[in-house]
């Protein structure tokens, strides 16, 4: 099951190397959907696309969209895994999802904590 992925950090590093690595970790495997490393804030509408993303967005240019769009608050709630970078190295937070995929992120979880650590 393909899903869009949002990392989000306060640091434009952390977030690059994040999203860079997340291609690493599926090789040999290539990631065929859209792939924006950082997300720039005119670009807020790719969140609320139906196609899996890669992508990193900044905790204030979040924080904005949030502010005045809900549709967008609605599609990252229900529809995106998103990776909080900034909780610590060792904890990465993942919205909760239905229980079919729940083993599936908690996977995920480990191994981004695993790349992170």
């Amino acid at each position: 099951m393909e899903m869009p992925i949002l990392f989000i950090s306060d640091d434009l590093t952390t977030l690059g190397a994040a999203s860079i690595g997340m291609q690493c970790f599926i090789d040999p495997l290539k990631w065929q959907q859209p792939y924006i490393p950082i997300l720039p804030e005119s670009m807020e509408d790719i969140l609320q696309s139906p196609v899996p993303i890669i992508t990193g967005i900044l905790r204030t240019h979040l924080d904005k969209i949030c502010q005045y769009n809900q549709d967008v608050v609605n599609t990252i709630e229900n529809d995106v895994i998103i990776v909080n970078l900034d909780l610590n190295k060792n904890q990465v937070q993942i919205a909760n999802f239905d229980e079919q995929i729940q083993p599936y992120l908690d996977n995920f979880r480990e191994d981004v904590v695993y790349i992170f650590d």
